[in-house]
């Protein structure tokens, strides 16, 4: 009896790596699908109009190239983390205005006037 109970728990725990492997396989091919599907959508559309969309929805990089960023599953803590992050872009964008406004504002004020 001891036996049989070993085997039947053995069968179970095979029956259920089994299940999980298939979830898996799944998963991977709806990837797979979804990158087809994006291909044909992007071979659709003219170079001009893919690199203004690239412009729209990428984000740079530090080596001046650009990149697609899609995450399907956020946890709360990478979500507060992409906040941090998007409220520093705005800080550094609205803090460089500024600095430029008040150079040009300079230059302005610092270049002698020609009178004709």
């Amino acid at each position: 009896m001891a036996i049989v109970a070993i085997l039947l728990v053995n069968m179970l725990i095979a029956m259920m790596g089994n299940t999980y492997q298939k979830i898996a396989e799944t998963r991977n091919e709806w990837q797979r699908q979804w990158a087809r599907i994006v291909l044909v959508v992007e071979r659709g559309v003219s170079p001009a109009e893919r690199l203004r969309k690239l412009m729209d929805y990428s984000q740079p990089m530090s080596d001046n190239r650009r990149a697609l960023v899609l995450r399907l599953h956020q946890s709360e803590e990478d979500k507060e983390e992409m906040k941090e992050i998007l409220e520093m872009k705005r800080t550094h964008e609205r803090l460089y205005k500024k600095r430029m406004a008040r150079m040009k504002n300079e230059e302005f004020f610092n270049t002698p006037n020609k009178i004709n």
